[in-house]
């Protein structure tokens, strides 16, 4: 007997169960569909009621023959023929007013209503997609600057209701397009079906150049370079704009830097150049650089007279000018197409064996190797490089296909290249490179300002120059505990460095005593990307405790390593790191519109 109560029970606990499955299932069918699908039919109702009505106060708008009306979601709102918003029965996020509409057209002598709502994933079934445009051609063209632009036209139209649509009743606008100036343009496509939902389709066309070409027609033919002052040939790589110096034998370019970017002595330039210098670029700008580029490096005695080389170094991606091509580039005017603003090297040697450099007076002079002196980087360009944007000029230079892109809204300003600029806390800065731990390396381009003044300081107030960073009134303190009065380091990480405590000469490459420090604020180094002159004195981080030397560049354009007052005051320029973190707010990165940075 216990046991044929004890199967009933089992049954009947099964059956429970059942029903209590049922039960939730019929719920959630229930919560999930049957419920918010009746919520959202409520919506397509007050919708089309929205519309009859609105057609009503507007009779005048009403369609004749087979033409179709819209009004928008939106517009009913404005109109206050819907009182609340519509809401996703799901998340309750508001319905789409742009996109969701009521339409009426004419159908057997009567005014026919529609409605279309678009709330998150539920959707009105009734024929809202506009047809389907295909293109003869490839969506994206590309044309040479000055060619006329014929538009291939459309291959074909295709409606879900209407089925083939005539190709003629397509609208092309190509009024967008200007052939006659590097940049990106839109050739529009737009067709209805009959029920007036429109398709809207786009076709890129990128005009361009090729930039051997246009510095072919504008050098000199006897020896391909620019002559005298010529306003078209600036061009952007990454974040760096560089002057065109003349073609080479074999197509590719020569360009040079528009600004001095370092200051390096000559016995370490070519490593600076190659290994540091180099490395900066992208990837997109590395594939323009031509690697094996031969450099003159002739022994001159006369070197105003200067003309042609005759003997090279090993090749290299990355040189400096030689004195030929600076005495090339004078016109019949004696005005000068490569202009140096300041002492630096040039890749030629003197008859002594010691090197040659050039002054913005348009005199040579001789110095010794180990000098530090502004550099100046040359390149060449590989021949058939495609220009996309840019007319040359120094405000609007020539970029180059695949090196355009800029960051965005919301990206990581890690991710931004060599040399573009930044505004933050109040100072303009330079991106100088990535860290492998993804900060991101910044340099001040002006001087720290304290209410509107430079900010003064010193190295010490002993009897040599030192860093010291717990010594009150030393630089090497007051960028520990004072700085953030002027700067805000907020974005800042703050990083390990060596204190650049030379034992020897002052070089790129010399033997340091290396002390190491946190902070996050910097002195430049002079081996940093641009961290040359801007017209006003301001200390460097290299130095020598030994000898009692310093290394200054001072307001006319000159650098100094060597031993001076310990009591004289300069201004501060301010290198530091921005936590990886750090994204774009706006900008684009150039010197008119720099990237602001938030975390």
């Amino acid at each position: 007997m216990k046991g044929k109560l004890s199967d009933l029970s089992d049954k009947n606990l099964k059956k429970i169960k059942i029903i209590i499955g049922l039960f939730i299932a019929i719920l959630l069918i229930w919560l999930l569909i049957v419920n918010p699908l009746i919520k959202f039919n409520k919506a397509e109702k007050q919708v089309m009621e929205a519309t009859k009505r609105y057609f009503e106060i507007n009779s005048n708008l009403l369609p004749t023959g087979k033409k179709v009306r819209t009004v928008t979601l939106q517009k009913l709102y404005d109109k206050d023929l819907i009182s609340e918003d519509l809401k996703s029965p799901y998340t309750s996020k508001e319905c789409d007013a742009k996109t969701s509409w009521g339409k009426v057209r004419k159908e057997d002598n009567e005014y026919k209503y529609y409605a279309y709502l678009k709330c998150g994933i539920l959707s009105s079934k009734v024929d809202h997609k506009g047809p389907e445009i295909t293109l003869k051609g490839n969506d994206i063209v590309t044309i040479e600057k000055g060619e006329k632009y014929e538009d291939l036209g459309v291959k074909s139209v295709v409606d879900d209701t209407d089925g083939n649509i005539s190709i003629s009743k397509v609208t092309i606008d190509t009024s967008k397009v200007n052939t006659n100036k590097n940049g990106t343009y839109e050739v529009t496509y737009k067709v209805k079906d009959s029920f007036n939902n429109e398709t809207v389709k786009i076709r890129t066309v990128k005009v361009q150049q090729i930039l051997d070409q246009i510095v072919e027609k504008d050098t000199k033919k006897t020896n391909n370079a620019y002559k005298g002052f010529v306003e078209n040939n600036y061009i952007k790589l990454d974040g760096i704009i560089f002057k065109i110096v003349g073609l080479n034998d074999d197509g590719s370019v020569k360009v040079v830097s528009k600004e001095p970017l370092s200051i390096v002595d000559y016995n370490n330039v070519d490593e600076w150049l190659n290994e540091y210098f180099y490395n900066k670029f992208s990837d997109s700008a590395k594939d323009y650089i031509k690697t094996n580029s031969k450099w003159c490096n002739e022994k001159v005695s006369n070197p105003e007279n200067y003309t042609t080389c005759n003997s090279y170094s090993k090749k290299k991606a990355i040189g400096l000018l030689s004195v030929a091509d600076i005495n090339n580039s004078k016109g019949e005017d004696n005005n000068y197409n490569i202009v140096i603003s300041s002492k630096t090297w040039t890749s030629n040697i003197s008859s002594s064996n010691k090197t040659v450099t050039y002054y913005t007076e348009e005199k040579y002079t001789n110095t010794e190797n180990n000098t530090n002196l502004v550099v100046y980087p040359v390149l060449n360009i590989k021949k058939d490089s495609y220009i996309v944007e840019g007319n040359g000029n120094s405000d609007n230079p020539y970029v180059l296909k695949n090196n355009s892109e800029t960051l965005n809204i919301g990206d990581n300003i890690s991710d931004a290249k060599v040399g573009e600029y930044i505004n933050y806390s109040g100072y303009i800065w330079r991106v100088i490179e990535k860290e492998s731990d993804g900060t991101t390396k910044i340099i001040m381009e002006d001087a720290v300002s304290a209410n509107d003044n430079g900010y003064y300081t010193k190295f010490t107030d002993k009897s040599k120059i030192n860093y010291n960073t717990n010594e009150k009134g030393n630089i090497g303190y007051k960028l520990n505990n004072e700085l953030t009065t002027y700067v805000n380091t907020k974005l800042f990480d703050k990083k390990k460095a060596n204190i650049l405590n030379y034992t020897d000469e002052i070089s790129y490459s010399g033997k340091t005593n290396n002390k190491t420090y946190s902070s996050k604020l910097h002195l430049p180094s002079m081996y940093d990307l641009f961290s040359s002159s801007l017209n006003f004195d301001y200390w460097f981080g290299n130095y020598s405790s030994n000898s009692n030397t310093g290394c200054l560049m001072t307001y006319d354009n000159k650098i100094y390593c060597g031993k001076y007052n310990v009591d004289s005051e300069t201004e501060l320029r301010i290198v530091g790191y921005l936590n990886e973190k750090v994204i774009i707010k706006s900008g684009n990165g150039t010197s008119d519109n720099p990237y602001t940075i938030t975390k």
